[in-house]
């Protein structure tokens, strides 16, 4: 009897902790937040990925810095915040830059969590492609949207999808913009405007009576 007891009671003990085990696993999962869950990016092409961007260029990554997080996470703000970072960049050449103008030296930012889809932390040093949106103070890249460390495989898909590119022109090599001057003198006025062709038909006039004076006197 003993036996019996002991041997149903190991088996509820094991039931109970396989329960527990499987309420402890659905309960972490559940509480991960999207922040926490694996990036996953939708399976696009180079070209949909250019026609999506705003700018697309490759340039070296000079430094990396934190910036103030997005959605609100500074004091007083509500909610999760996402972390970013700021990527200064010194661009080497542009492919397209539709309704801005890429300088020689930008600035990314970017969700600094890879989970989140940013670039995170790149390397000072690493040259790097940007499939990039535009923004009041730079622009904004991320994993998904096509940027991706420049490789020479990379580089030559990028160049078959875009052509060969540009060098980027310093700022104070820009050339200046040349206004073509108006003319914002005052119109003539309307007397002016139609003497000429009252002289015309005054000298018509006196051509006509001429003629018929002419004529009567011959008669």
């Amino acid at each position: 009897m003993v036996g019996r007891f002991a041997s149903r009671l190991a088996s509820r003990l094991a039931a109970g902790l396989a329960l527990a085990v499987l309420l402890g696993t659905t309960l972490v999962l559940a509480g991960l937040s999207p922040a926490q869950a694996a990036c996953t990016c939708q399976d696009k092409t180079l070209g949909d990925h250019a026609t999506a961007a705003d700018a697309v260029f490759s340039g070296t990554v000079r430094e990396s810095r934190n910036a103030e997080p997005e959605g609100g996470g500074g004091a007083g703000g509500g909610g999760r915040a996402q972390r970013q970072v700021v990527h200064v960049v010194d661009v080497e050449t542009v492919w397209q830059e539709d309704g801005t103008v890429v300088t020689d030296t930008v600035r990314v930012s970017s969700p600094r969590a890879e989970s989140a889809c940013g670039l995170g932390d790149i390397e000072p040093g690493t040259e790097f492609v940007f499939f990039a949106k535009a923004r009041e103070n730079g622009f904004q890249a991320a994993k998904c949207g096509g940027s991706r460390p420049l490789t020479t495989s990379f580089e030559s898909e990028v160049v078959a999808e875009l052509g060969d590119g540009r060098a980027v022109v310093p700022d104070d090599e820009r050339p200046p913009v040349e206004l073509t001057p108006l003319d914002t003198s005052a119109p003539g006025s309307v007397t002016r405007a139609a003497a000429p062709g009252a002289a015309l038909v005054i000298v018509g006039l006196l051509g006509l009576v001429l003629v018929r004076f002419a004529r009567s006197r011959r008669a």
